[in-house]
């Protein structure tokens, strides 16, 4: 890459070389799943541990994921947990 070259890409933003490279509605969705709140992994798998464990309900881990108890417990059973 000559001197001209990497100067012209250095200051290129990444939307600029998103476009430049076809990839921006790609690029657009990426940013917005990055944007999405998520909750914290390791919370997650130890409050779902601790469920089949039964040392919790499962209310902990349905309210850390958003949802009510019902619909977690029928999304877990169709899974096979």
């Amino acid at each position: 890459m000559d001197g001209m070259t990497q100067t012209a890409l250095q200051s290129m933003t990444m939307r600029e070389a998103q476009a430049l490279a076809d990839r921006g509605a790609e690029a657009s969705a990426a940013s917005q799943l990055a944007m999405q709140d998520r909750p914290p992994p390791t919370l997650g798998r130890d409050l779902y541990e601790a469920y089949l464990d039964g040392d919790t309900t499962l209310r902990p881990y349905a309210s850390l994921l958003g949802t009510d108890t019902e619909s977690l417990r029928a999304s877990l059973e169709s899974a096979g947990s």
